[in-house]
């Protein structure tokens, strides 16, 4: 049926991912961060990092996009122009207090 139409789609479509870390300022892992990206043809990728601080974002267009992250008890993080390349992206997070 349908099959082979969709696959298309996903050749015609490339899927990029971003992944990284979030740290306090000292050097820790931050377990249970949003990281959320966004772009263009990206309409909005949401994820959570694990007990070492670790994300991955997958299914992201090959586009800059803008990535926000947050957590209850530290300052937001947000950046525009983040380009899915599969490099390793680190993110510091100061602290409210």
């Amino acid at each position: 049926g349908d099959d082979r139409g969709r696959h298309s789609l996903l050749v015609l479509v490339p899927h990029r991912h971003l992944e990284g870390r979030v740290l306090t300022t000292s050097g820790e892992p931050i377990e249970g961060v949003t990281v959320r990206a966004k772009g263009t043809a990206t309409p909005g990728v949401v994820t959570r990092t694990d007990a070492n601080g670790r994300f991955e974002l997958h299914g992201l267009a090959a586009e800059a996009l803008r990535v926000h992250v947050w957590k209850r008890g530290y300052l937001a993080w947000e950046k525009d122009g983040i380009q899915p390349d599969g490099s390793g992206l680190e993110i510091e997070l100061q602290t409210t207090n």
